[in-house]
């Protein structure tokens, strides 16, 4: 399962369509060939890399610092042309044609950006391209990351778009940001609707404590997603870029 947001403006009508519609977005906007090497960083359960590996005949490297997540990746990916590393960002190698943040940056944190930057430029062969995504918050929403922190995800930071982009341009020519909220807004209501649908068996596997703690995000989704379609114009906290960049 992918839990970032999907792409829906090409007709997608469910939650796993549009996670389809996102990746085969995310391989055209990288112009991905046979044969290229690409290196997603923060790979989660390995979807991205399985399906990349799968459908265009890359060679994909996934790298989570999760042991439980390395694990099922590698078990998703045993088939396909994929390499799973369990590891920090920082200790990461190599050189590739390719590389995919999908919205891992908000777990890097703003101070940690330059360093973060200066580590995928390393990655990135002389004319490859780098496509991030990321969640862009609005400077007077920053409030929610205390309540995201505290109760879902641990140390987090949703920056701004300015604040990604001032510092990616340090390293790279960032030649498109493509706006998708509306496709963030549609992807969590059809999460949401998948949660509660499975309620109980959430909590059978997770027990009552993490259910309390993971069903206390959903109201303030109901509410961000509320706000988002009572607004003249898109709050940038749910905007986020798809970030192509040549170096």
């Amino acid at each position: 399962m992918q839990h970032s947001s999907g792409y829906f403006a090409t007709g997608a009508s469910t939650f796993a369509e549009a996670q389809v519609e996102k990746l085969k977005l995310i391989a055209s906007k990288l112009q991905l060939r046979p044969g290229m090497t690409l290196i997603d960083v923060g790979c989660g359960f390995g979807g991205l890399p399985k399906f990349m590996a799968d459908n265009y005949g890359v060679s994909v490297t996934g790298v989570t610092p999760s042991d439980s997540m390395a694990k099922t990746a590698r078990n998703h990916c045993c088939r396909s042309q994929v390499t799973i590393l369990q590891q920090d960002w920082r200790k990461m190698e190599g050189k590739f044609d390719r590389i995919t943040v999908i919205e891992m940056l908000d777990h890097v944190r703003k101070q940690n950006y330059d360093e973060f930057f200066r580590k995928i430029q390393s990655l990135l062969k002389p004319g490859g391209r780098v496509l991030l995504q990321h969640y862009a918050m609005d400077p007077g929403h920053f409030h929610f990351t205390e309540f995201l922190c505290k109760y879902q995800y641990g140390l987090i930071y949703f920056s701004t778009l300015s604040d990604v982009v001032s510092h990616a341009s340090n390293y790279f020519h960032i030649s498109n940001v493509h706006d998708i909220s509306c496709d963030a807004e549609e992807t969590y209501k059809h999460f949401i609707d998948m949660v509660e649908t499975n309620r109980d068996k959430m909590t059978t596997l997770a027990g009552p404590k993490v259910w309390k703690a993971f069903e206390s995000r959903m109201p303030w989704r109901k509410v961000a997603l509320n706000a988002e379609r009572s607004r003249p114009t898109k709050p940038s906290w749910f905007a986020r870029m798809t970030r192509e960049g040549l170096h």
